[in-house]
């Protein structure tokens, strides 16, 4: 996989992954492992990420569901997640879809998925 300017590779400690960065965009952080981490999952679950970033959390929680969806509204994340899915050979469990879920019920049907996650950007009020 190639690493692109103003990308970083980092490793993710869980079942030999890596996730790519770029340093210009929002990078994840101790956060979004945590909440990763959180939710006890079952191996027949669907679960859906909303706003995945460059999906840290679905590479994350792979092992333990049998299929993620993850949503991206900035096309710049929604590309690096792809990549990093393909790059960590995820593409049959994990389907990143580029758009804005505040219109989702065009995309999906309601009760679709069995456990939804998301981690917000935190930003001082009125700035973001």
């Amino acid at each position: 996989m190639k690493i692109c300017e103003n990308e970083r590779l980092d490793d993710l400690l869980c079942s030999g992954r890596k996730i790519i960065q770029n340093t210009r965009e929002f990078c994840f952080s101790i956060d979004a492992v945590l909440l990763a981490h959180y939710p006890h999952y079952h191996k027949s679950w669907r679960v859906f990420d909303l706003g995945t970033g460059p999906g840290v959390m679905p590479l994350l929680i792979a092992d333990n569901v049998a299929e993620i969806h993850a949503m991206e509204i900035n096309p710049v994340m929604a590309d690096l997640a792809r990549r990093n899915v393909e790059m960590n050979h995820l593409s049959d469990k994990i389907k990143v879809v580029e758009g804005d879920y505040r219109v989702i019920k065009e995309l999906y049907t309601a009760g679709g998925f069995d456990l939804v996650i998301a981690n917000p950007p935190y930003r001082p009020v009125n700035q973001g």
